[in-house]
């Protein structure tokens, strides 16, 4: 039996869901557990109608806990392992490794984000399928989305908050800097003539810093556990650059694929794993 762990935000919450899913359809024996910790929780359920923990959930978070502690783990890893009961860790650079498809015995608990799209590309109609949001049904978001439908509108996916912070920074923040976004912004006018920009955004100073000049809208009104619709917009856009965000991510992946989609060529500096993206989005060099 594999087990496969669901936390963070809900852009993670979808990928890992996608790779249990993937295991599941490809005939494995394999459930999941939800963390539901930070960010606003579980959020798949409330969503896509799936159901949160699972009989795992308490031995899990048990088994977590042990590891966590330095002391403990290098004791309790042996004993765990000839009970049957191991642990797969992603690996940082979030490539693609068979091995982690394949079914083991007894019980393996997999802990990552499982972003590399080669997980799951076998299943993309059935993933799409699960993932359908809610209709949204405000004015303010019905206007937006009205919007997303005419041929020279852009989402744009600007992450900056926490981005902008010390290692955050450095591993992620340095990525889609405003160099990647006018790179990114050059490249859509090439293609959309007169682009009017749809702005998602935590950073509402920086992204008009980054937009300074052109026409554009901030969509600002969708926040804490409103913010997936934020996500469900975006992927109405026929043109969208996303950010190294799974948000974003997700955004530009589900709904029609006729569309065009402006990513970075690498997830995390220093990460070269770019099967990450489909291999039809345009990616920007740094």
């Amino acid at each position: 039996m594999d087990v496969v762990f669901i936390y963070n935000g809900l852009g993670n919450q979808m990928s890992q869901y996608a790779f249990f899913l993937s295991k599941k359809l490809s005939g494995q024996k394999v459930c999941y557990t939800s963390l539901n910790t930070g960010h606003n929780g579980f959020e798949l359920g409330e969503l896509f109608g799936i159901k949160g923990e699972n009989k795992f959930y308490r031995f899990a978070h048990v088994l977590l806990w042990l590891k966590s502690m330095n002391s403990v783990n290098r004791f309790i890893t042996p004993i765990l392992n000839l009970l049957g009961i191991h642990f797969y860790n992603e690996n940082s650079d979030y490539s693609y490794h068979h091995e982690a498809m394949i079914p083991k015995p007894g019980i393996t608990f997999f802990l990552g984000g499982w972003h590399n799209l080669l997980y799951f590309d076998d299943y993309v109609a059935q993933i799409k399928n699960q993932f359908a949001f809610p209709e949204i049904t405000d004015e303010s978001n019905r206007a937006i989305i009205k919007l997303a439908g005419e041929s020279n509108t852009v989402a744009i996916h600007i992450r900056g908050g926490d981005y902008l912070q010390g290692n955050l920074y450095k591993s992620y923040g340095v990525v889609c800097n405003q160099d990647y976004y006018e790179r990114a912004i050059r490249l859509i006018e090439k293609k959309v003539e007169k682009p009017m920009y749809c702005v998602f955004t935590n950073d509402i100073a920086l992204a008009k810093q980054y937009l300074d000049g052109r026409n554009y809208t901030v969509v600002n009104n969708n926040t804490g556990i409103n913010s997936w619709k934020d996500m469900a917009i975006m992927s109405k856009f026929k043109n969208i650059i996303i950010a190294n965000s799974t948000f974003s991510w997700w955004a530009a992946f589900l709904g029609s694929q006729d569309k065009t989609v402006i990513c970075p060529r690498y997830l995390q500096e220093g990460n070269l794993t770019s099967d990450i993206f489909p291999t039809n989005w345009i990616r920007v060099d740094k």
